[in-house]
């Protein structure tokens, strides 16, 4: 993959980020604009140097630069040691693309390598702010596991590939899963209980639990 350089016209110099803490995940709430919309919007309505975000994911899975390396304006009161990840769409009434996972997964991977984080350093907008942003629908879970997996590129597509199939177990067996998400949460796998939420409306299927198994017995990080 590879990440494109639009070519925008900033208002002002922007300013490199000396240190970064968090990766914030974003959404621009509109379900069509693309990196030049919000670039226009934030400029010229909002009266900033320009789009606030430092990177953009189409729906199609393309990842375009914005702001870059220098500080952002998309989360008040921490965009000079953060980096914002937006992911085009309106995720409070659409569907994030197995496109958007996949390419966040790979630029969000290289930039915890780039800044020495960790997965627990990906965040979403909301917690960080009184917002809804990146809205309900947004797969965090899908997206986290596919960063873990660009982070451990050994690891054999069967045993991170999320196929969608829910098992029938007993009621003793979900509590079990359910515990499995807790650990990954202490170990700082996870920084929200939105997996162990699924576990508990028995929402999960067999690769996930798999999945975090694997990273728990220390076989991925």
């Amino acid at each position: 993959m590879q990440i494109e350089k639009p070519k925008l016209a900033f208002k002002g110099k922007l300013t490199p980020i000396k240190k970064v803490t968090k990766v914030v995940c974003h959404h621009p709430a509109h379900p069509t604009w693309g990196i030049m919309e919000i670039h226009n919007y934030h400029k010229n309505s909002k009266g900033w140097a320009g789009i606030g975000y430092n990177y953009l994911i189409c729906k199609n899975g393309r990842i375009q630069e914005g702001r870059g390396k220098n500080v952002g304006a998309h989360c008040s009161g921490r965009n000079s040691d953060t980096l914002g990840v937006c992911f085009q769409g309106d995720f409070d009434k659409q569907q994030m693309t197995d496109a958007q996972v996949k390419a966040g997964g790979w630029l969000i991977a290289k930039l915890i390598k780039e800044h020495g984080l960790q997965i627990n350093d990906v965040l979403g907008h909301r917690d960080l702010a009184a917002t809804a942003c990146p809205g309900k629908n947004f797969r965090m879970a899908d997206l986290k596991a596919e960063i873990l997996a660009n982070l451990n590129p050994k690891t054999k597509t069967s045993e991170r590939k999320l196929s969608g199939m829910k098992p029938n177990w007993k009621d003793w067996q979900w509590k079990e899963a359910a515990e499995i998400y807790k650990k990954a949460r202490v170990k700082g796998i996870l920084s929200s209980d939105e997996w162990e939420k699924k576990a508990t409306a028995k929402n999960l299927t067999f690769d996930e639990i798999e999945y975090l198994n694997l990273v728990l017995n220390g076989r991925l990080l």
